[in-house]
């Protein structure tokens, strides 16, 4: 179960955390809890396993068995991390006073003590008082924990079925806004897609321009959120989707349950004000739920590609030990994958090109390109087109005729491959050749557009590329 940051842990809890050194564990409880929220509500779910069970060959219900618990209640934003304290509340009640127990939770240890500074009527409140009146070992789900955390965390999500997206044919003629956001290690990114009556009427993705900054996930959502709405009529019905549970959990209670960042909380306040003025219901759907989720997450791996890609080009060709790139401009055309690099022993990079524009609206027509950086055998006082006629590269071609040069080129030949493609061939001082050949979905123009802009970098000072 992965974690978003380092665990705080209250003064009050350590003694807890740490297993008494007379833990009397064949006659202890255990219980493991988890909970998600979403839409305003709270799913849980918990898993009490009586003294020297732990539920190995038993069935659920079985006598001395384990017993599972679960159910949904209303979230409470005002109250952060305190989704599993409900299940808590259950499993322990389930527990005779003095016993030892176990609890394993994601969430919510820490009201095992703080929970005591809670009104008398709050569920925190009631946590503490009844881990009191037991001895309590509590136990963080990290590591081995994490596999019996993550079944009681499907169980609570399948409590959350009646909240979630019924689907757009359920909505008729209202508008559907699917908003996501995604983060890679150095860059974030944000998508929505827009949709009504089965069309799709607009979409957008973009990067953050601060890289990765504080709460960048969730910076991330909310703005996908926001902007996505602005798109949206006013006063017109619209529901939003979203897998990320802060966001659908915020659109219902209008308090965020956790402490945003203040570029969040910006955010937060331009997302209060646009759903206020359209009718607005909040969904949660698992990543992957829908189609208009599926179309987000794929429009996000465009820009985190597309925003390093250019980086990533420089720096493989740098650790190949290449003194010298031939690069189209990566603002109009860009490879979004890494090139391959010493394939052949002439041949010092490869890579499929790819116009940026239409790579980034995820167009399977969007022309390509494939390029090769080549080494010439190149005689003494010999020309360079001499040079590429006696090249591996030349037997490729059926027909070679002069053009004139591109790209900053020395000469250049126009080519027809025996595959009948055409490509255009770049020659440059004193031995290199780029051959920027047409793929399927292209044609001569985009060879000459692309090659008209190829730039000569050293990849140890190539800031032209990043």
């Amino acid at each position: 179960m992965a974690r978003r940051g380092a665990i705080v842990v209250p003064d009050l809890l350590r003694p807890l955390l740490q297993r008494p050194p007379d833990w009397p564990a064949a006659d202890a409880w255990r219980i493991v809890a988890a909970a998600c929220r979403a839409s305003g509500s709270v799913a849980w779910a918990a898993r009490l396993d009586p003294p020297a069970c732990e539920g190995e060959g038993r069935g659920e219900g079985e006598p001395g068995g384990a017993v599972w618990f679960q159910g949904r209640s209303p979230s409470r934003p005002t109250v952060v991390q305190s989704e599993c304290v409900d299940a808590l509340n259950v499993a322990l009640e389930h527990t005779p006073p003095g016993a030892a127990v176990e609890v394993v939770a994601p969430t919510s240890l820490r009201y095992l003590v703080q929970g005591a500074s809670f009104p008398v009527d709050a569920p925190e409140r009631r946590l503490a008082a009844l881990a009191a009146a037991r001895r309590v070992w509590a136990r963080y789900a990290l590591d081995d924990l994490a596999l019996p955390v993550a079944e009681c965390l499907v169980r609570a999500y399948a409590s959350l079925a009646p909240l979630r997206w019924p689907g757009e044919d359920a909505l008729g003629t209202s508008y559907v806004l699917y908003a996501d956001g995604g983060c890679s290690r150095s860059t974030c990114a944000s998508a929505w897609v827009l949709r009504r009556a089965g069309a799709t009427l607009g979409e957008a993705a973009w990067c953050l321009p601060d890289g990765v900054p504080r709460d960048g996930v969730r910076l991330a959502e909310f703005l996908a959120a926001a902007e996505g709405l602005a798109a949206v009529p006013a006063g017109a019905p619209v529901a939003v989707v979203t897998d990320h549970a802060d966001v659908s959990d915020f659109g219902v209670r209008g308090q965020p349950a956790f402490r945003p960042s203040p570029a969040v909380a910006a955010v937060l306040g331009r997302l209060v004000e646009r759903a206020a003025a359209r009718a607005v219901r909040w969904y949660w759907a698992p990543r992957e739920g829908t189609a208009g989720q599926r179309r987000c997450q794929v429009l996000i791996s465009r820009q985190l590609a597309a925003a390093t890609a250019a980086s990533r080009f420089v720096r493989t060709c740098r650790a190949a030990g290449l003194g010298r790139l031939l690069v189209p401009d990566f603002a109009a055309w860009l490879a979004p994958r890494a090139p391959l690099v010493a394939d052949q022993p002439d041949e010092e990079w490869a890579a499929t090109f790819e116009r940026r524009d239409r790579y980034l609206r995820a167009d399977p027509a969007s022309p390509r390109l494939y390029l090769r950086q080549l080494r010439l055998p190149r005689q003494p006082a010999e020309t360079l087109g001499g040079a590429f006629a006696r090249s591996r590269a030349a037997g490729w071609c059926l027909d070679v005729r002069p053009h004139a040069p591109l790209g900053g080129a020395s000469v250049a030949r126009l080519v027809e491959l025996r595959s009948h493609f055409p490509a255009l061939v770049l020659l440059y001082e004193p031995a290199l050749a780029l051959l920027v050949q047409a793929r399927p979905g292209a044609g001569l123009d985009d060879v000459l557009e692309a090659a008209g802009h190829v730039q000569s970098l050293d990849p140890d000072c190539a800031t032209a590329a990043t």
